[in-house]
């Protein structure tokens, strides 16, 4: 099972469709069904999404149910995270607006000022220049 973008470059506020593919195609009905975050979004082979923002981006599933005639119906599933790259808009003449960069700094800033034992220990992760677009920050 694998999801196929069909939209090459996805942006902010574009729509995108993407294919759920199952190799081989089984001689056996399968439905495919659709996930966003957990949630059911739809049914069917192509996903499409009218329009990618901070609400519409994220882990995308597709679920294949296989049913045999006789037998438990079998499930696979493939996931897949969409997200879109920033698209910087030209201001009034014709140049891109200066708060788009493609050069950014990302700092850990600590908040706890003394590190004790089994205390807790709190940072913030910062980012400059504001970037124009959501930015998704994963704590490893």
């Amino acid at each position: 099972l694998s999801i196929n973008a069909l939209t090459e470059r996805p942006t902010r506020g574009s729509p995108f469709y993407a294919d759920c593919r199952l190799q081989p195609q089984p001689s056996y009905p399968v439905r495919l069904t659709w996930y966003f975050k957990g949630r059911y979004h739809s049914e069917g082979q192509r996903l499409s999404i009218r329009e990618l923002n901070e609400y519409t981006a994220g882990e995308y599933t597709c679920q294949a149910t296989i049913t045999p005639p006789t037998g438990t119906p079998v499930t696979i599933n493939a996931t897949k995270p969409i997200y879109y790259t920033a698209v910087p808009s030209p201001d009034v003449t014709g140049k891109f607006s200066s708060s788009y960069h493609d050069t950014y700094w990302v700092s850990i800033e600590p908040l706890t000022q003394r590190i004790e034992y089994r205390a807790p220990y709190y940072a913030e992760c910062r980012i400059q220049p504001r970037p124009p677009y959501p930015a998704r920050f994963t704590w490893y």
